[in-house]
């Protein structure tokens, strides 16, 4: 009986007889039956399975899905990121899914076929254990009753066929529904198994699962710890696997929708009880496994989770300024200002003195040009420079000529170069500091952002370096004549591209932004820590991707949390490359349940809000929830929390967003059947996404309409071909 990896494989090998003497050795399976009869050998197999799932949750080729969900952003091409974004140059005649095996840029079959293949493989090792247990196999020498560890293994590799089977239905329009009791001998009938819908798919996982959950409850054990990674795995016992699985219960049903509507057709009342079981439950812990990208035993694991790696790279990939934006509304706008049809960022100047008040007051800039209300904005300050916080103000109304604002600080009105300046560049192309001497040197001061406002051409906006009684220093790049005019200058980022670093968020896993032993650490432009640094995120004043393929919705900001896991911790020194990788965590498991306690008919908010304080609180220091504040506040609240504890799981971001259409129009909602895999079954190819099928619009409810076998295309051929000569 052929073993399962995916159908295909079984498929290729039936195809490669030629249809006619079936029964033909495998050389590549000659050791196949005394392997499999191996205890330590199968022990071995579904540690594998482990690494393998959490190597295809996180696989290289799911980026793209956090992409597309507007999460973590990059314009690179790297796993064809630009090709399958929602987004950019390459839009809309390239988004969605290029779902052919010869692509132009042969990234059309790796994308749908990563998880694919990944999850069935995971499939097929869960599946030979349980078919040898079948068969009669016992992992403990005395086997005169159904042994504990046999039981355990049973369970674990239940709980792998339901994890492989739970990624199929929440990536894929459909599926293979099948285990260790199908017949796979007849090669005809292998080749008659139907497709099932991602629906029959999700719930064929969850059969597994709680199968497994229930022989979880009958036996006390605990997983080796090689199983969680070679070195540093944590051993989990028969309690913590069955509340691990229940979270992924959870999970499965909450994320599996496709649209709001689906979404609000959700069982969330068993979403909620799923959860209540969970990881969160009694004594909380998360489900970690260990990687070392340092240890020659552990080097495959380094590979083990890509998103988490690129994601937390400083120079690889950074937060999409929606996300950015709910982190820290101020300082960051939603898409990149200054990007094309964005809002730019101002660069000006004051034309008469400010004195610092607490009450609005209206000023005039030398230009209104992209200032408006909302906006914040700041005056004389380095736009590098922690200390410019008190000078920072948002914009509270306008006119063609003026804005109004609190501005608590004093700065001097317009002064002139009562000298020329003339710029001086080093060798190496570093411009030097030089001394400008102007009518007055009132408000200017080491560190002060002035505009100097010469002929047209010859505007700048300089930081000066240091000061005497009479003169200034900065590094200038262009020549200014006398009776140029120098000003404090009104800016936002001094008027660059992009966004700046964050003000000190309430938030503590934003916090200010700052990052590194030292400034411009790597030579990303950040501010070494100061104390107030987030645990989540930080900010870099480089923009890295290139402006000609497309802003890409990028911020300033990166994401750091899973930092030992990026390239050796960005040569962090409290980072050497190893740690634990949390697949789940106590503070997913809590948003679901809150989420299932808010959405189900008989809402319980109060209970919601205690679960949404357990990260909002716990790791944010933001205000409690109280359950008063609505069901609407507390589902934003919630989506909030979403938004930085899902970050970095994996799809779980693009699943999320997917859910309560949060996706651009044009986004697949789901991947097809990977084009190998269609034509080993000899049916047709197809795609999801882009301007062709928008949103997947005719395939919402199950397996994909139109979608013909090479029967039913050549029974068509015929019949039009005589329809054509009647």
């Amino acid at each position: 009986m052929p073993r399962l990896s995916s159908l295909a494989a079984a498929l290729v090998a039936v195809l490669a007889t030629g249809g006619c003497d079936l029964d033909v050795a495998n050389p590549n399976d000659l050791d196949q039956e005394r392997a499999f009869s191996d205890p330590a050998a199968l022990e071995f197999l579904m540690g594998g399975a482990f690494r393998n799932w959490g190597a295809t949750r996180g696989d290289y080729f799911m980026m793209p899905l956090n992409a597309m969900a507007d999460n973590y952003t990059a314009s690179w091409n790297n796993a064809a990121i630009r090709f399958y974004s929602s987004v950019g140059s390459d839009c809309p005649s390239r988004c969605g899914w290029t779902n052919s095996s010869t692509a132009p840029e042969a990234a059309g079959g790796p994308i749908p076929e990563a998880s694919w293949y990944g999850y069935y493989t995971v499939f097929s090792s869960a599946t030979d254990v349980l078919r040898e247990i079948a068969a009669g196999l016992c992992f403990d020498a005395d086997c005169t009753v159904d042994s504990t560890v046999t039981s355990r293994n049973r369970v674990i590799a239940r709980m792998l066929q339901a994890m492989a089977l739970a990624g199929i239905a929440l990536l894929y329009d459909q599926g293979f529904a099948v285990d260790e009791t199908a017949d796979l001998s007849d090669a005809l009938a292998v080749l008659a198994i139907p497709f099932n819908t991602r629906a029959e798919v999700r719930d064929f996982a969850l059969q597994k699962f709680e199968e497994a959950w229930v022989e979880a409850g009958t036996a006390t054990w605990s997983t080796p710890a090689a199983w969680m990674g070679v070195g540093g795995g944590r051993v989990y016992t028969n309690n913590q696997i069955r509340r691990l699985i229940r979270t992924m219960q959870a999970e499965l049903v909450a994320l599996f929708p496709r649209n709001a509507a689906e979404n609000a057709a959700a069982d969330w009342a068993q979403v909620a009880a799923y959860a209540s079981e969970g990881i969160s439950s009694g004594t909380p812990f998360d489900w970690e496994y260990f990687v070392d990208v340092n240890s020659s035993a552990n080097s495959a694991t380094f590979t083990l989770d890509w998103v988490k790696a690129w994601g937390n790279s400083i120079g690889t990939m950074r937060v999409d300024t929606r996300v950015a934006k709910l982190l820290d509304p101020l300082s960051q706008e939603d898409p990149w200002p200054g990007a094309p049809g964005t809002l730019g960022n101002p660069l000006t100047r004051v034309t008469a003195a400010v004195s610092g008040s607490g009450s609005p007051q209206t000023i005039t800039p030398l230009s209104a040009t992209n200032i408006a209300t909302g906006r914040l904005l700041a005056i004389g300050c380095a736009p590098a420079d922690p200390s410019c916080v008190g000078d920072r103000f948002v914009v509270t109304g306008t006119t063609a000529t003026t804005f109004t604002a609190v501005i608590t600080q004093s700065y001097a009105g317009p002064t002139t170069l009562s000298a020329p300046v003339v710029h001086d560049t080093t060798e190496d192309g570093d411009p030097a500091s030089v001394a400008a001497t102007p009518a007055s040197m009132s408000g200017i001061s080491a560190g002060a952002f002035l505009w100097i406002d010469d002929v047209a051409a010859n505007n700048e906006a300089v930081i000066v370096d240091s000061v005497t009684a009479t003169t200034f220093f900065a590094k200038f790049l262009k020549d200014h004549a006398a009776a140029a005019v120098v000003a404090p200058a009104i800016h936002r980022n001094g008027g660059s591209p992009g966004n700046w670093c964050p003000l000190t968020s309430p938030d503590l896993r934003v916090g200010d932004g700052s990052w590194g032993p030292s400034d411009d650490f790597n030579g990303f432009a950040t501010i070494a820590e100061t104390g107030n640094e987030g645990t989540d995120f930080a900010c870099s004043g480089v923009a890295i991707f290139p402006p000609a393929r497309g802003q890409y919705h990028q911020s300033n900001l990166q994401h750091v949390r899973y930092n030992h896991l990026g390239y050796n911790g960005e040569n962090l020194p409290e980072f050497d490359g190893a740690g634990q990788d949390p697949l789940y965590t106590r503070e997913m498991n809590d948003l679901l349940w809150a989420e299932g306690l808010l959405r189900q008919p008989t809402p319980d908010p109060v209970a919601a809000a205690g679960l949404i304080n357990n990260s909002r609180v716990g790791r944010g220091g933001l205000s409690p929830l109280t359950g008063a504040e609505g069901i609407p506040a507390l589902l934003a609240a919630l989506q909030y929390e979403q938004e930085i504890e899902f970050m970095g799981q994996g799809s779980t971001p693009f699943f999320n967003r997917r859910r309560i259409d949060g996706l651009i129009t044009g986004t697949p909602r789901h991947m097809p059947v990977p084009a190998k895999e269609m034509e080993v079954l000899a049916r047709e190819i197809y795609t999801f996404g882009g301007p062709s099928d928008p949103d997947m619009a005719p395939s919402v409810g199950g397996t994909r309409s139109g979608v013909r076998s090479v029967g039913e295309i050549w029974r068509d051929y015929l019949a039009r071909r005589s329809a054509t000569r009647r």
